[in-house]
């Protein structure tokens, strides 16, 4: 509520939506509908699973350059940006001017997750460290 009701004081409510917690099952449909996703985090070390998600969509992706981000992200595939809040609005401003460096971003974003973070490619990452275990203990037990 404290949010919906900045933004109606910055005359900003026909831009900004407030969603409100939804069904994990409807979260592409919302993804869709996007122009730029964001993760405003200004604490944490963990990677938000949302992550993940919003750069499957294929849409721009604006984060705070943080190590709960950069452990997967880099400037390659997202807008990073300090994490105060005039570096992050001057980041937003940023991609709201220029759809080209939106449809990059949001590209190599989608590109990444279909590359190194789908089934498939986990499951290559652990045949390989079963491979290099047994290549150990062979070595380890010769």
């Amino acid at each position: 509520r404290k949010y919906t009701n900045k933004a109606h004081c910055l005359g900003m409510e026909k831009h900004v939506h407030f969603l409100g917690p939804k069904p994990v099952e409807h979260l592409a449909i919302y993804l869709e509908q996007a122009d730029i996703l964001v993760s405003p985090r200004i604490l944490g070390k963990n990677t938000p699973m949302k992550l993940y998600s919003y750069l499957d969509s294929g849409k721009v992706l604006l984060a705070t350059d943080l190590p709960t981000h950069t452990q997967l992200l880099d400037n390659q595939v997202a807008l990073l940006r300090r994490p105060d809040a005039k570096a992050f609005a001057k980041g937003m401003l940023a991609l709201i001017a220029d759809e080209t460096l939106r449809l990059r971003l949001g590209s190599a974003g989608k590109k990444l997750i279909e590359k190194r973070h789908t089934y498939a490619a986990f499951r290559e990452k652990l045949n390989s460290l079963y491979d290099w275990l047994h290549h150990e203990l062979v070595e380890h037990i010769a």
